[in-house]
């Protein structure tokens, strides 16, 4: 049986015609040109009463600048002060950002404040590019170029927030650029340093070796390691499951199994209590003890992020792959992060290796 051939949908004709530039389309069936612009979010469109393009651009700057004008006139304008608030107020019912993030916006805003106060005191409308530069330049004359990208981030956000308020019509920020952070110079301890720094901590805080090595010999961060509990190492398949935070895991959101490296196998099966439910790090920082550990040992200043450091090095001079070291890290780039970081350590160990080769 045969079935009736359908007849294609007729389309449409085709009203409206976008242009080469910005907010200007045109009515095709007149041929006239019309203005459209989004304002604080509302949509408006309005005809130029032309058919010719260079009247209707010459008309429409002026179209453009009246709209934006109308509604900013007709918003009240508040602080910036009251911006900050208004973010702050924001990030912290916000469940789903982490609270080493909350902190660190907090102190970004009153790094700001600190460096700026007369910003805070300023209608938002009134603040023009031309002083967020100048505070720019204060703030890289003050703060490191990470720090100065953080805050920057936040000034952004403050006129982000106005914007969407219809207290500005463009963020007065966005054209500063974010400064180059130049890669850190890592001064990790030899072999022999790090036994002395042990040798020190054992004798005076034993909990602080036990900390150092466990991160050492795991990669963990710290706020990672604090988080391990006895539940997450597997002797028999010699694997440890970091979990981070209860809430909010590591810090991209995962769950990661690591092998249970001898070292580390060793260090754990030298502790006596181990309830599953226990967590593995009873003391969450030695800082001070670690401070006085490098002056004893007559080496650098050690962060806990540097034994995380230490771990990567170990691994790669050991002849383990960039890419495996970096999902052993936690690192979702591939090793691209790895690479920036560690790249010369391997190109150390390639020279090493080719003084073997013989044609």
């Amino acid at each position: 049986m045969k079935t009736k051939a359908t007849s294609p949908e007729r389309k449409r004709p085709k009203v409206w015609s976008e242009t080469q530039y910005a907010n200007l389309i045109r009515y095709v069936p007149s041929g006239t040109f019309y203005a459209r612009v989004r304002v604080c979010g509302k949509l408006i469109r309005k005809s130029l009463q032309t058919d010719k393009i260079s009247v209707a651009r010459l008309r429409l700057g002026d179209f453009v600048k009246d709209q934006r004008q109308a509604v900013l006139s007709s918003a009240p304008t508040d602080s910036v002060k009251s911006l900050a608030e208004e973010i702050l107020k924001h990030s912290d019912s916000d469940y789903t950002t982490k609270p080493s993030t909350k902190k660190y916006r907090q102190e970004c805003l009153q790094m700001l404040e600190r460096a700026a106060p007369e910003l805070f005191a300023m209608p938002a409308d009134k603040v023009t590019q031309a002083a967020c530069a100048e505070i720019a330049k204060r703030l890289a004359d003050r703060y490191s170029a990470t720090r100065f990208n953080g805050i920057l981030t936040v000034l952004r956000a403050l006129f982000d927030l106005a914007v969407k308020r219809g207290w500005c019509h463009q963020n007065p920020a966005s054209p500063i650029k974010r400064a180059r952070v130049s890669q850190k110079e890592l001064k990790l301890p030899t072999s022999e340093q790090f036994e002395s720094l042990l040798a020190y901590l054992d004798q005076h805080s034993p909990r602080g070796a036990f900390l150092v090595r466990f991160l050492t010999f795991s990669g963990c961060r710290i706020d990672e390691a604090r988080h391990v509990k006895w539940s997450d190492v597997d002797f028999a398949s010699e694997r440890l499951t970091i979990r981070g935070n209860p809430i909010h895991r590591t810090k991209n959101s995962e769950i990661r199994t690591i092998p249970l490296f001898a070292s580390t196998k060793a260090l754990l099966e030298s502790r006596v209590d181990r309830d599953p439910d226990a967590h593995i790090i009873q003391n969450h920082e030695v800082r001070r003890a670690l401070r006085n550990a490098c002056q004893a040992a007559d080496i650098a200043p050690l962060s806990h992020h540097d034994f995380r450091h230490l771990f990567a090095t170990r691994c790669i001079e050991s002849g383990v792959d960039i890419p495996t070291v970096s999902r052993w890290l936690g690192h979702k780039d591939g090793g691209a992060l790895a690479m920036r970081t560690y790249g010369h350590l391997r190109d150390e160990h390639s020279r090493e290796q080719a003084k073997k080769v013989v044609f």
